[in-house]
């Protein structure tokens, strides 16, 4: 192959793979291809909230990671972290958390999550 003809194919390549990246930006792989079955507990289905909303910041392992949330949840309790979410600043001015928009669902399913989480001991 001719030393032109590769540099259009490496280009090509580099402006297909940046366009398909485009199309999931803010999506990651996990998150595309979860799919639960109908009859997913609300713990399970909690655990796809927590692994969209939360678990970038809440993984752990590092030193600007945020705590671990069932750990929190059962420290502080459902009231205090449903509050918290919604204004971590009104509680910590130095915060590093955003604000979390969660629906009625979506926490009534995280709260399953970690309620579950909290009995099998994790």
């Amino acid at each position: 192959m001719k030393r032109p003809t590769l540099i259009l194919l490496i280009i090509f390549s580099m402006i297909l793979t940046g366009a398909l990246l485009k199309t999931i930006r803010g999506k990651r792989l996990k998150d595309i291809l979860m799919i639960l079955p109908e009859n997913a507990t609300e713990a399970e289905k909690g655990e796809v909230v927590y692994l969209r909303k939360c678990s970038t910041c809440h993984q752990g392992g590092s030193p600007m990671s945020g705590p671990p949330l069932h750990e929190v949840f059962h420290l502080k309790g459902e009231r205090w972290l449903r509050s918290y979410t919604r204004t971590p600043r009104r509680f910590n001015p130095e915060a590093f958390m955003p604000p979390v928009e969660l629906t009625p669902v979506e926490e009534h399913r995280i709260v399953a999550y970690f309620a579950e989480a909290i009995t099998r001991g994790r």
